[in-house]
């Protein structure tokens, strides 16, 4: 299917992966069919080969409603290549991508579309929300999501700035649906996500800074993210799933090696963010497969630019250089 023209009749397009979201892809059609914005927005539906009614439901929002456009692929391959088939067809000035299980607060949404224009950025980023089915209650961002925010935005309503004086995002999670995207931009840049089952959003984040020019921050929740306890979450999957983790830090250090400035600034971030993946991966891992683990870990730090780790000992974060050295050397 080839990418539409650049000439956009849209102001945003929602890219929407779908796999087995016959439970919840009707309501989040219909809420964004009642947001006022919906003439103006193009809803790209992108079935990944469900099992279940998704297929039938996109195509009947497509007959129901203008703005939806469904694509069905033939086979499950993972919501980066969902995200990346849609974002071909993206016809928005704007493009957000979205779950399919999630809640959008649509006044937020609008909200980053007319920033993103009043201000000539690249891209928005947004606060979120958890609702879990754990019952917990807790509903708080991620506690280094938090922290981060707190230090860039504070109580502040919008803060609008370059990445080298907001380079802690690259540390935050690697959530796509927090991101409100300049279409043009990014699709002159080459955005695209990961081709791994699963962590295929850590390439779409770190394309997502490197080709941003001018960053808003919008301190408004845009995305309750629901975390069931079960399902496709990320949070459910096996213990093997989780080893696609390291496809997924290969290509995006790839991407890193293409653009060696941008590599040499920010190499202490991206492998600080590295540790930090890792050590919520690996508790979650099976015995068996922890040594596998241990090896694709090593594999992937000794990748790292030598200049790079000499200048993350010597100045950016002396700690993280010497836990690199540890794995390594284990």
């Amino acid at each position: 299917m080839p990418a539409v023209s650049s000439e956009s009749s849209k102001r945003l397009t929602i890219v929407v992966p779908c796999f087995n979201a016959a439970d919840t892809l009707p309501s989040l059609v219909e809420a964004i069919a009642e947001s006022e914005c919906a003439s103006e927005w193009q809803v790209i539906l992108v079935d990944d080969g469900s099992t279940d009614a998704t297929a039938d439901m996109a195509r009947s929002a497509e007959r129901t409603h203008d703005f939806v456009q469904s694509i069905i692929l033939p086979e499950n391959a993972g919501a980066g290549i969902a995200r990346n088939v849609g974002f071909a067809q993206a016809t928005g000035i704007f493009t957000l991508f979205f779950d399919a299980d999630d809640t959008v607060h649509l006044n937020a949404l609008a909200a980053a579309v007319n920033e993103l224009e009043r201000e000539n950025a690249d891209i928005a980023i947004l606060p979120y929300v958890f609702e879990r089915g754990d019952g917990s209650g807790d509903t708080a961002m991620n506690h280094y999501d938090a922290k981060v925010w707190e230090a860039l935005v504070g109580a502040q309503d919008k803060v609008v700035g370059h990445l080298d004086s907001m380079a802690q995002l690259l540390g935050m999670s690697n959530y796509p649906w927090n991101k409100v995207l300049r279409t043009s931009t990014y699709r002159d840049a080459g955005l695209r996500f990961g081709s791994s089952l699963v962590h295929n959003d850590i390439l779409g984040h770190w394309h997502s800074y490197l080709h941003a020019d001018r960053i808003i921050l919008l301190n408004s929740v845009i995305c309750t993210h629901h975390i069931r306890s079960t399902g496709q979450h990320l949070t459910n999957r096996a213990s093997r799933d989780r080893l696609y983790l390291f496809d997924s830090l290969d290509e995006t250090y790839t991407l890193l090696e293409a653009y060696p400035a941008f590599r040499a600034r920010y190499a202490h971030h991206y492998w600080s963010f590295v540790i930090r993946v890792v050590e919520w991966a690996r508790p979650r891992m099976d015995q068996r497969d922890l040594h596998e683990f241990a090896a694709r870990l090593q594999e992937h730090i000794s990748r790292i630019d030598l200049a790079d780790y000499f200048s993350t000992s010597l100045k950016w974060n002396p700690m993280l250089a010497r836990r690199l050295s540890q794995i390594l050397m284990n």
